[in-house]
Parts: C-alpha cells; sequence; structure tokens
C-alpha cells in the first residue's frame, strides 16, 4: 500500500470512526441520528472499495465462497 493510500485508508476511518459515534449519540428528536448513519455507511463502501477493490458486500460474499451462485435445475415434467 503506497503512503497516499494509507493517509487517505487512515482519513476514511476517522471520518466512519466520528460519524458511528453521532449515529449512536446524535439526537432523536430531530432524527440527526439517521444522517450519521448514512455517512456512516459510505464510508464503510469506501472503505471496502480502497482496502478489497469493490464495495460490492455480494461479490465479496462470492469471492470468499460464503454464497455460491443458484444451481439450475432440470425442467419439470409436464403431466398429460
Amino acid at each position: 500500500m503506497k503512503k497516499s493510500e494509507a493517509k487517505k485508508l487512515w482519513q476514511l476511518v476517522e471520518q466512519w470512526t466520528r460519524a458511528e459515534v453521532m449515529a449512536r449519540l446524535g439526537r432523536f428528536d430531530n432524527l440527526e441520528f439517521a444522517d450519521y448513519y448514512e455517512i456512516k455507511l459510505k464510508k464503510e463502501d469506501e472503505i471496502r472499495e480502497l482496502v478489497l477493490g469493490t464495495s460490492n458486500q455480494v461479490e465479496l460474499a462470492q469471492r470468499w465462497n460464503m454464497i455460491k451462485e443458484k444451481r439450475k435445475r432440470g425442467k419439470k415434467w409436464k403431466k398429460k
């Protein structure tokens, strides 16, 4: 990992942590916590994109053999 990528990752982790703290401690009366939760999710996606090359969780699960593609079944017999 290059120094610039490491700095970017560190900044993203800091921003993600701040957003998570505010999402947990944010005020409920004006739904402020929801905005911070959305920011937290975006930062998580950016971190995955930087570290793993993609933020698509289904693709990552297939890459790690956590889920498999559905197998195709043969045609069902028709009743006469």
